[in-house]
């Protein structure tokens, strides 16, 4: 059966959290929700049964907005566009090939486990920078698929899309 997602629902989930990470009360002091009506109820729940607590409604909205206003900053959107053509070389599988090769490294870097990009998109609470982040951690496999001989000799690597990337993993900057 699925539950309800009404304000009662939403601050059991809440608190059930709370009480498994913070079983003395003593840390969890704010909690931060969107503005719908459900979960402003939720909070008001909260604040009851944790009363040295607070809650931000349209919380998640401002936080948005500020690494919206990040993004805008010319280095960082230059970070973005290059974040952009690594996964749409390397992370989608539009060029199977490349995907295939870059996933066998990843594995190899990550204790066997396959590590993709992440696809930022515009609408979601600072999903670039965790791309980005994605990115960097996976550098090193980057840089070992675009060396070795096989990767090389794919015919998609001519593309000037796949040229530009392999650019971007290459540039210290």
């Amino acid at each position: 059966m699925v539950e309800k997602k009404d304000a009662s629902y939403i601050a059991s989930l809440f608190e059930d959290e709370v009480n498994k990470f913070d079983p003395t009360c003593s840390f969890t002091d704010v909690f931060f929700f969107d503005g719908a009506s459900n979960v402003q109820k939720a909070g008001q729940i909260l604040m009851a049964k944790f009363p040295r607590t607070f809650c931000f409604h349209g919380g998640e909205h401002v936080v948005s907005l500020f690494f919206s206003s990040i993004a805008k900053i010319a280095p960082i959107k230059v970070l973005i566009l290059k974040t952009c053509r690594l996964y749409n070389v390397f992370g989608s599988g539009a060029h199977h090939a490349i995907y295939a090769q870059f996933m066998a490294q990843s594995a190899m870097y990550n204790k066997g486990r396959q590590v993709g990009l992440l696809r930022g998109v515009g609408t979601r609470f600072a999903s670039w920078f965790y791309a980005i982040h994605q990115a960097l951690r996976l550098r090193q496999a980057l840089l070992s698929t675009i060396h070795q001989q096989k990767f090389l000799e794919l015919e998609s690597v001519k593309k000037q899309s796949v040229r530009h990337a392999i650019r971007d993993i290459e540039d210290k900057k």
